[in-house]
């Protein structure tokens, strides 16, 4: 049994264009591993971040402080400008901070 879609009577360029989809459809694609901080190779995690809106980035930082950065951007800017926010931040950056409301 086939497992195309196109009707008895198709075209023999319909039935061309269908072999050649299906060979592109069993290409694997990259997308889960560059949306994944953990497995998204190092070149492309300053677009990563881009793509997050992560508000601070250097090109500087190791790619361990990068991968945190980017592991905690959504829980960030779900709670930005809260004292919970900044906490997170630098716990990103492998630090501690006691934050004192006035």
């Amino acid at each position: 049994m086939s497992s195309s879609l196109l009707p008895p009577n198709a075209t023999p360029m319909e039935r061309a264009l269908a072999a050649i989809t299906a060979r592109l459809n069993a290409v694997p694609l990259p997308y889960p591993d560059l949306w994944n901080p953990d497995t998204c190779p190092a070149g492309h995690l300053p677009w990563l971040a881009w793509t997050l809106s992560v508000d601070d980035w250097k090109a500087d930082w190791s790619d361990a402080i990068k991968r945190s950065r980017l592991r905690s951007a959504m829980a960030i800017q779900h709670r930005k400008g809260t004292a919970n926010s900044v906490r997170m931040v630098v716990e990103s950056f492998g630090g501690a901070v006691a934050i004192r409301e006035w």
